[in-house]
């Protein structure tokens, strides 16, 4: 009787290995998007900085930091919740409501801001020439469609699709550097045309973004979605308002002590570094839902999360930062023409403050992905004065210079307070009976649609 044979085909791969895999080409996808995100924003700065001199660029900077804080009201209420709550539902027929009534929520939030700013911009025209009048004007047409596009980006990686976010940024980026050129062909030199495209650009890729997704935004629904968010998204709002609000607006009583143009110099150094926005901003985005599907971990993988981030990231940030500070005079005034003056001044403490972020970014993820944003918001109201402080009396007393440096100094002081909060969370998990409403960690790492809960403060079920 013969016997048959054994069999030599390969080992199948395991299940972590294949999860491994499709997660390692998700985070290749996300740091693309990043990557592409943080090199438009570099070629925007400098194409308007070469166009409207350091005024022009001053004004153009004053409107890109309104837009920040709209985008950290959005994220608050729409993006945040996306990741931390719903990042589980993608791939199930209840995701379309909720992509559509998320994107009602940030439509209205960017009508909204952009009537306030129609009123700002307005009142900036009657007292004074600087540009910032017809800026933020041209900020408040375009602002539903910068906010709404940048919710879409947040729905792709809440979905762990990264791809379609980087495809939707591709569109954009192409839009408004095209733009851009023919102004800068056509001898633009006030800030407000850019502003125009630049937004204009991003309503464009806001509407395709809506294809990709599949869904319209749903403004009927849209406020009933917020409130149900409310036990989340309340503190984060506050959370986002106090840091954007200190962060930004002391960046703006900076060029109120000095002067507009040290606004843009902080613009055009910040600009330079954000190629570190790439890894801190892919990040973010692609372990924060990773993350909050595993529910409880205990200490010592949190920590290990924690640490190692903190570690990569703050050890790129700091070879990016020793070669930015090398650059030849010669190469800034090519970027910034002269505005690299000012730039080149307070590089080296925006630097350290970029180190310093770095290594707090990974106790964040971990303190973010478990939904304590009671806790959170805690570590904000610490930051918030710090911040202020430090720019502020920075300014007052060495001018912007001083003002970098003194951002960076605050920025260092919160490193050890978020790992302390991560300790809390952890003790606090492991002495809390288990939550049979609490998601397990799924078998897959790479499948979502396996989890049926998510969890909200306290470790609730969402």
């Amino acid at each position: 009787m013969s016997t048959a044979p054994t069999s030599t085909a390969p080992p199948r791969p395991s299940r972590w290995r294949s999860a491994a895999g499709r997660f390692g080409g998700r985070a290749g996808l996300g740091l693309a998007d990043q990557a592409l995100s943080a090199l438009t924003n570099v070629a925007l700065s400098v194409l308007v900085a070469n166009a409207v001199g350091a005024s022009g660029f001053g004004a153009f900077a004053v409107a890109f930091l309104l837009f920040g804080v709209a985008l950290s009201v959005e994220r608050s209420v729409v993006g945040q919740p996306l990741s931390i709550r719903f990042a589980v539902q993608a791939g199930t027929p209840a995701w379309r409501g909720t992509a559509g009534s998320a994107m009602g929520v940030a439509l209205g939030l960017g009508l909204v801001s952009g009537a306030l700013l129609l009123v700002a911009g307005l009142m900036a025209l009657g007292v004074s020439d600087s540009g910032v009048g017809p800026a933020l004007v041209a900020l408040a047409v375009v602002l539903p469609g910068l906010v709404v596009q940048d919710a879409c980006r947040m729905a792709f990686f809440a979905q762990s699709r990264p791809g379609l976010a980087l495809a939707n940024d591709g569109a954009w980026a192409v839009l408004q550097l095209g733009g851009m050129a023919l102004l800068v062909g056509a001898g633009t030199s006030s800030a407000w045309p850019f502003v125009l495209v630049w937004g204009g650009a991003a309503t464009a890729a806001a509407a395709w973004g809506f294809v990709q997704l599949g869904v319209l935004p749903h403004l009927r629904s849209a406020w009933g979605w917020a409130r149900d968010q409310r036990d989340l998204t309340g503190y984060l709002l506050l959370e986002n308002l106090v840091g954007s609000g200190a962060s930004q607006g002391s960046i703006l009583a900076v060029g109120a002590i000095g002067s507009v143009a040290d606004v843009g110099s902080l613009r055009a150094a910040q600009t330079l570094l954000g190629p570190l926005g790439i890894v801190a901003g892919a990040t973010m985005s692609l372990l924060l839902p990773e993350v909050s599907r595993r529910g409880r971990l205990a200490l010592r993988p949190r920590l290990a999360i924690a640490g190692g981030v903190s570690a990569a990231v703050a050890l790129v940030s700091a070879v990016y930062s020793a070669v930015l500070l090398v650059l030849p005079d010669e190469v800034g005034r090519a970027l910034f023409d002269d505005t690299w003056d000012g730039a080149a001044a307070v590089l080296l403490p925006l630097c350290a403050f970029s180190v310093a972020s770095a290594a707090a970014l990974g106790p964040a993820v971990v303190v973010y992905a478990s939904g304590q944003a009671r806790r959170t918001l805690g570590l904000h109201l610490v930051e918030a004065p710090l911040l202020v402080a430090g720019l502020v009396g920075g300014a007052a007393l060495a001018g912007v210079r001083g003002a970098a440096w003194g951002m960076a100094a605050a920025t260092a002081v919160m490193v050890p307070l978020w790992y302390s909060q991560l300790l809390a969370i952890a003790r606090a998990d492991a002495a809390a009976p288990d939550d049979p409403a609490a998601p397990a960690a799924p078998a897959d790492p790479g499948d979502g649609a396996a989890v049926t809960g998510a969890r909200g403060p306290g470790g609730v079920s969402a």
